[in-house]
């Protein structure tokens, strides 16, 4: 799995850079950059999700592009599903809907499109479409959607690490 997210972006980044600049040997190199990195490169082999983060983040920042130069609906509800999909993995992909929000804005402002509040809904049905399940899950297993996270938004204590580590147990997945 974690090879295929890897290959995946890859691709990815491959395509991205290819289309605009409509150079191979640039696009090779480029996507090669990232494959062998260091950081990215060990981590291919190994059970840390945080290449399957950056895979579905890009993938989603790159298929809301394309949703909104075409003004496909469905690239959009897919564009969602994948971001929901890297929240679902590891909670701080939460931050970067925030940064695919303002990229957003501002591809709409400079192409002089409209953002729709129907695009918005449809990106945010696929978001939760991914997503709904673990914050469902996370809310009635501690009353917090995002556990062990923003607790106080809930009106929870928020646990000290010692506390947090103390209370967890044993994983509770299949």
């Amino acid at each position: 799995f974690h090879f295929f997210t890897g290959f995946l972006t890859f691709l990815t980044i491959k395509f991205v850079i290819e289309r605009s600049t409509q150079n191979r040997v640039l696009a090779l190199a480029g996507a090669l950059i990232f494959w062998l990195t260091p950081g990215v490169y060990n981590m291919l082999s190994t059970t840390y999700i945080d290449v399957a983060v950056a895979a579905y983040t890009f993938l989603s920042f790159t298929v809301l592009v394309l949703g909104l130069e075409a003004d496909n609906k469905k690239l959009l509800f897919l564009s969602g599903c994948l971001l929901g999909s890297a929240a679902c993995v590891k909670y701080i992909a939460l931050y970067d809907a925030v940064s695919i929000a303002i990229s957003w804005i501002y591809i709409a402002a400079t192409q002089s499109k409209k953002i729709g509040v129907k695009n918005i809904f449809i990106f945010f049905a696929g978001f939760l479409a991914f997503a709904s399940y673990w914050l469902i899950r996370n809310y009635l297993l501690t009353q917090n959607p995002f556990y062990p996270y923003w607790g106080f938004l809930f009106g929870l204590e928020q646990r000290s690490s010692a506390t947090y580590y103390s209370g967890s147990g044993l994983g509770k997945s299949v």
